[in-house]
């Protein structure tokens, strides 16, 4: 399951995938994290086929990163811009 990924052999994937998941838990965005997850792996489904992916898993790993911290910021602007009003 992705909320408890398991311990794989490079450890730097392993953290950056644990910290992806605890930041969108802690944000309240863990489903809408595990949708752009999804997304990402559907666009790459053909070279995740591979055996050494490595490189691939990273990129992926570190694009839904960006993406979940462009989501953690939009919604964090909607909820000042409420608070303001």
């Amino acid at each position: 399951m992705i909320d408890k990924p398991t311990r794989i052999g490079n450890t730097e994937l392993y953290i950056v995938r644990v910290q992806n998941i605890n930041v969108a838990q802690s944000y309240n965005v863990f489903w809408e994290y595990v949708e752009i997850l999804n997304k990402a792996k559907k666009k790459y489904k053909k070279q995740l086929e591979t055996k050494n992916n490595y490189k691939l898993e990273l990129k992926i790993i570190f694009e839904c990163k960006k993406e979940l911290h462009d989501l953690i910021y939009n919604q964090e602007t909607k909820n000042r811009g409420q608070n303001n009003d």
